[in-house]
């Protein structure tokens, strides 16, 4: 039973990165791989009951056997009482032939017994190893789980350091931007405090030198005679 523990043991081991090619959890695969286990176990402790229902069987063949050897003990008295000797001997060497068998079974059943017992005691301790292996297997997954969040959180958190810092550059670029928006509104206002803009748009000097430039222009001249010509055809 022990060796059974160390091929269970040795086969699981072998199938380890199988299973977990095979699941996307590792806990799935622990569960699966603790399952099979168990699945073994149960499988010998039926073999131990199949063995102790042979045993009782053996006991039960070895009466009987042992009952019919008394029987042809008593035949045989009563063939010599009769005078058949030749009968009693027939009887007497089927007796002895069956009383080979009955310590031949005998001898079997107790080897058995001593079989079933230790057994037994393997398979207790097979059950103990398995529970071993069952709370090591929730230790695991319970550190699977940790080490999962621990990995999540990392990730967040790396993620919200480069939102942070994206979220700087941004800030740090619309502030740029104000400040260059507020350097041209600062040329503006000086400006208008200077009183440069408002002398530019109402000097008259250069309001009239305008007025006297346009009144000489050959355009002014060539709309003025077509509007005179308009009024003598009328």
């Amino acid at each position: 039973m022990v060796s059974l523990l160390r091929r269970l043991t040795t086969t699981l081991s072998a199938k380890a990165n199988e299973l977990l090619d095979r699941f996307d959890d590792p806990r799935d695969a622990l569960d699966y791989a603790y399952q099979l286990l168990f699945e073994q176990l149960g499988r010998a402790r039926q073999a131990i009951t199949r063995l102790a229902t042979a045993q009782q069987h053996l006991v039960l063949q070895s009466a009987q056997l042992e009952e019919c050897a008394a029987q042809l003990e008593a035949q045989a008295r009563e063939t010599v009482r009769a005078g058949h000797d030749d009968l009693a001997r027939e009887a007497l060497a089927r007796r002895n032939v069956i009383k080979l068998g009955v310590t031949s079974l005998a001898s079997e059943s107790d080897q058995l017994s001593d079989d079933q017992e230790r057994f037994i005691e393997a398979a207790r301790l097979l059950e103990s190893e398995v529970e071993i292996l069952g709370a090591r297997k929730e230790s695991m997954k319970a550190s699977y789980a940790v080490t999962g969040a621990k990995a999540e959180i990392d990730e967040a958190i790396s993620k919200i350091r480069d939102d942070v810092t994206n979220f700087s550059v941004t800030v740090q670029r619309a502030e740029d931007k104000s400040a260059q928006l507020r350097a041209q509104s600062g040329r503006i206002d000086a400006l208008l405090a200077s009183g440069a803009l408002r002398d530019l748009a109402s000097s008259p000097e250069s309001i009239g030198t305008e007025l006297r430039q346009s009144r000489g222009s050959e355009d002014v001249e060539r709309e003025l005679a077509t509007i005179k010509e308009a009024f003598r055809g009328r």
